[in-house]
């Protein structure tokens, strides 16, 4: 059986100019942004990764980023779209280090794991490295 899988890009949106397939949901948590349709943004290039390896993917865009840009809230609100929408991955190449927001992404993390959802994250890019699930903390 050939199922096909639901993938949400969580980033700055999705270009589906670029694909070649169209998007399955596009949506704007954070609205607005300097996107004029012919970039090739984050969002875009990682959607293009996951087609390049996944062709048979459906893919979803769930834009929580403008100018790099986005906060807990927005991620907590994106991950439980996805719990809403049956996503089963989601593809976060971002992230946050701010302490404070601690107990709001532990919490929005763990339901979307306990609904089933698988969340790919990157790792930082700026050579510090914390390995330390929300899960375990």
């Amino acid at each position: 059986m050939n199922a096909k899988i639901h993938v949400a890009i969580i980033d700055d949106g999705v270009n589906a100019d670029f694909l070649n397939s169209h998007l399955l949901y596009d949506v704007e948590i954070a609205h607005g942004g300097a996107e004029d349709g012919r970039s090739l943004n984050h969002g875009t290039l990682c959607a293009a990764i996951v087609q390049t390896y996944f062709p048979d993917a459906m893919i979803s865009s769930v834009k929580i980023m403008n100018d790099r840009k986005g906060n807990a809230v927005q991620l907590c609100a994106a991950l439980d779209w996805c719990v809403k929408h049956g996503v089963q991955v989601a593809n976060m190449s971002l992230g946050s280090i701010k302490y404070r927001d601690r107990e709001m992404l532990r919490e929005a993390v763990n339901d979307a794991a306990r609904a089933g959802l698988i969340m790919v994250c990157a790792a930082q890019n700026g050579g510090f490295l914390l390995i330390r699930l929300l899960l375990l903390m």
